[in-house]
Order: C-alpha cells, then structure tokens, then sequence
C-alpha cells in the first residue's frame, strides 16, 4: 500500500482537522487572543496529527504486507478471512467469520428492495406515532380529566343578580343537594393580571406586545378572540371561595385587608412561575399584596375565571362590581345520565352539542388558555361531562392506536413473507458454505443475524425518526394541557409494545426460515 492511497483514504479526516483549524483561527481572530499563544497551538495541532498520519500508515501497511504475503501462500484463498492476523480495527473484521457473506446477503437485498425498505420505514414511523399520540390522549384523561370538573355541579350565568333558583330544583330532585353555594365573580375596572398574562404567556406570543416590547392596551382592552380573559381582572370574596374549598376538601384561608391570593391553574404557574412581585395589583388607590398562589382544581376554564381568579377579603369585595353569578353543588347520590340536558334545557340557546352557551360578545365571558383538548360549558355535571370528554377521546386513542398496530403487522408481515420466499434462494448458498466447514449451529447463528439485521434496518432508522418526533409532541402536548408525564415515556411505551410484536413476528419467521433451508 502506498502512502498516497493511504492519504487518499484519510482525506474527510484531513479535511475536518482543516476545517476545525480555520473555526479555531476565527474564533481566536474575534476575541483578541495571543497570536504567538495561537501559532504555538496551530504547529503542535500540525505535529501531532502528522506523527498520527504517518504512524497509522505504518501499521495498515504491516498488516497488509501480512494479509498478501498468506495470501499468496494459500490454495484456499475463500478460507483468507480465517488466516487474517489479529486487527483492532472494526473495518477488518468483516473478512472474519460470516461477516462478509453476510454483508454481501444485506447489500443485494436492500440495492432490489430500497422502495420496499423505505415503504416499510414510513409505515414504522405512523405505528410509532399513532401509538405515541394515543398515549397522549389517554395521559390526559388519566391526570387532566378530573382537574376539569373538581365539582359535582356547576352552573354560569352572565346575570350577576341570578338567584340559580330553577337549577337547585332540578339537581335537588335528581341527585339530592348536600351542599351548595351561590356566589358572584367581580371586577373592579382594572386589568393589571389580564395585561401580564396576555404579554407573557407563550400561547399569545407577541400579539398583545408592541415592536418595542410594550403592552399593546388597544388590543389588550378589545381581549383575544378565543376568550381567553374577561374584560376586566376577575375576583372573588374570600367567605365564597373558603366556602368552595371545604366543598372540594381543602383547608380553608385567611386574609389581612391589602392581602390577596392568586388561584390559578398547575399548568399556567409551570410556565410563569411566581409574577405578582411584577404585576402590582391596586384597587381604590391602594396597592394589594400576594399572600400565597394556590393551584388546587379549582374549575377555571371560564366559571371561577379563566386561568385564574383573585381572592380578596369580604370587605374590599363588597366595594367591587358584581360580574357574574355561579352555583356549585355537591349532591347526595348518583347524578343521572341526562341531568346536565335538563339543565341546558332550561335555556333557548343551544350550540351543536346540545348545551348552552355563552354570549361571547359580552365582556365577563372567559374560557382560559387551555389547548388541544377544551371543555367550556354554562351547566356542568361532572359525571355527565367526564363520560361525554371520554367518549370523545375514544374517537382519538382507538383509530389512532389501531392504526399503529395495522401498519405495525402490514410492515413486519411484508417483512416475513420477503425472507421466507426468498429462503428457496438461500437454502443452495447455506449449503455452500456447509460444505466448506460451517456447522449447524454456526448456521443458525448467520440466518439469525441475517434475518435481524434485515429486520432492524427499517426498524431502527423509523424510531430514530419517530422518536423525535414524538418526542417534539409530547413536549408541547404536555405544556399546552398541563400532563405531567415525562415526554420520552410516550415514545418509550410505543416502542416497548412495538418490541413485543416484533419477537413474536422475528421467532416465527426464523422458525420457517431454518425449516425451509434444512428441507
């Protein structure tokens, strides 16, 4: 071997080592560095990789000289990969052992079936992915679900003077009412909270902000177009919202008269953290201080706010204008299937579903931020909404982890029948290399890595792809709906499943592949 074949070889190497240099060379170029400091490292850079050019030379051409000096002292020259001295390279160990046989096996078979391979890839990927988005889903029923509807019943009215008399009869006669509350939200003409959510939060962007990074107060006051925030910072008194908490089971609160508490969602405080020190709320002049953020389930996708409700001491509520009205209810027994339609019955404004709906021209409709998966209604059952939000979500997870397993079982069937039509083919190169010494063992261990590699070509390269992909969804799925799973599990669990199906689907088809060349 001759030393320009040698360098002939190395040229991407030798070329990265350039291209590195000259990085390095700007690098120092901008920040000012030593020049003489920077010349010293350059020729020590050039020694070193010349004295590694010129002794990896010498020990590839040793070798060689070896391999050609047996090779030319053989009869059998099909038995060279045997005779080969001892390498630490990886690129000499395909002469040894089955390797080459079997490289040049993979090699005619993906230069014939590359439309086929890549066919099977894509199919690969869609498995992997329908079953990721299925998990998805199911996590959110699991974990999202029962954060949604924390009360048994709960009904809106944009009537702030509503008394909820007819709504009480009717849960009273169905369900029983163990307990219950009706309250009011209000507004005090300001939007301090709403003006740092809308410039803030990653869902608006830098819609409500200036070039210069400012509060846009123009759009801000004309509120989103989902509606997401009401007009005005909505608030609540602090006898109510105690009132609720024992309801939901939780300890109950206190207030000092310029103190407030933030409740807000899991979600939103994951991403914004603790504001108020940024956000300076005032009412009558007078500036109030965050006592504590709470983030229990708290029903604020539009009844006790949207994202987020303030609470403050009776005294200063009784100051404020009432904005809305609310009941919640827990009641004594099993609610009936149709309890929330008799509800929305009571209404002549229906959406497509069925249930009432807001009025979204006015200004004290909200329904948060949540994504992906929303659910805003006037009249809330929590029974009847759960079964309704889970029927909903089967439409998503079935087809979507059906689909997976479809295209999961076309990939590794075509897989199959490939191998096992081809093993007539096969059965005469087996018996050549039985012929010159390979044992039945030795040829069971070739198929095997023949028919696994030729199975995780496909494989290897579609989870790689779906993998990040996955992974790329499960990040935002878990931001936008508040999922606490970490992303990787849902790629994780998919793979996992697919590994089953692919044992099960490899074992057969190396059963009947030995069969069929030991006939």
């Amino acid at each position: 071997m001759r030393f320009s074949e040698f360098i002939k070889d190395k040229i991407l190497i030798c070329l990265l080592h350039l291209l590195c240099m000259i990085l390095l060379m700007g690098f120092f170029y901008i920040t000012g560095y030593n020049r003489n400091a920077a010349a010293l490292i350059f020729i020590f850079w050039w020694i070193i990789l010349g004295i590694w050019i010129v002794t990896g030379y010498y020990r590839r051409k040793k070798y060689f000289d070896r391999a050609e000096h047996i090779l030319e002292n053989v009869d059998q020259r099909y038995l060279l990969g045997e005779l080969l001295p001892a390498s630490p390279y990886l690129e000499d160990r395909i002469y040894r052992g089955q390797n080459l046989f079997l490289l040049r096996q993979f090699a005619s078979k993906l230069k014939t079936m590359r439309f086929t391979m890549g066919t099977l890839t894509v199919l690969f990927m869609v498995a992997f992915l329908g079953c990721s988005v299925a998990l998805m889903f199911t996590d959110w029923q699991n974990q999202v679900l029962e954060m949604k509807f924390p009360f048994d019943v709960q009904v809106n009215s944009q009537n702030p003077e509503y008394d909820f008399a007819k709504e009480l009869d009717i849960v009273g006669e169905e369900a029983g009412v163990k307990d219950s509350c009706v309250y009011r939200i209000y507004e005090n003409h300001t939007n301090t909270m709403n003006t740092w959510l809308y410039t803030h939060l990653r869902y608006f962007g830098d819609e409500y902000r200036r070039e210069e990074g400012t509060p846009d107060e123009k759009k801000i006051r004309k509120g989103s177009d989902d509606d997401a925030y009401c007009r005005y910072d909505t608030y609540m008194g602090l006898s109510d919202y105690n009132h609720l908490r024992k309801m939901l089971g939780y300890s109950t609160e206190t207030l000092e008269k310029n103190e407030y508490i933030l409740q807000m969602k899991q979600r939103v405080y994951k991403e914004i953290g603790d504001f108020t020190d940024d956000g300076k709320l005032q009412d009558l002049g007078e500036t109030l201080t965050c006592r504590k953020i709470c983030t229990e389930s708290f029903s604020q996708d539009g009844h006790n706010g949207g994202d987020y409700i303030i609470v403050v001491p009776d005294e200063r509520i009784q100051q404020m204008t009432p904005y809305y009205s609310e009941l919640a209810v827990s009641v004594k027994k099993k609610v009936p299937d149709n309890l929330q339609n008799k509800l929305d019955n009571l209404s002549d404004k229906h959406d497509y579903a069925g249930h009432t709906y807001m009025e979204e021209d006015d200004d004290n409709v909200c329904y948060g931020t949540d994504t992906i998966v929303t659910y805003a209604a006037v009249n809330l059952v929590r029974e009847n909404a759960s079964a309704e939000v889970r029927y909903m979500m089967s439409c998503i997870t079935f087809p979507c982890m059906y689909i997976g397993l479809v295209f999961l079982c076309i990939a590794l069937t075509v897989l199959s029948v490939q191998q096992l039509s081809d093993s007539a083919k096969y059965r005469f190169r087996y018996q050549v290399i039985s012929k010159i010494g390979l044992g039945r063992r030795e040829i069971q261990q070739t198929v095997f890595r023949q028919l696994f590699g030729y199975y995780l070509c496909p494989a290897i390269l579609s989870a790689v792809i779906s993998g990040i992909i996955a992974v790329y969804m499960g990040a935002g799925f878990n931001f936008y709906t508040g999922v606490s799973t970490p992303v990787l599990q849902y790629f994780a669990i998919s793979f996992a499943l697919f590994f089953g199906v692919y044992v099960v689907y490899f074992g057969a088809t190396y059963v009947g592949f030995i069969r069929n060349i030991e006939e």
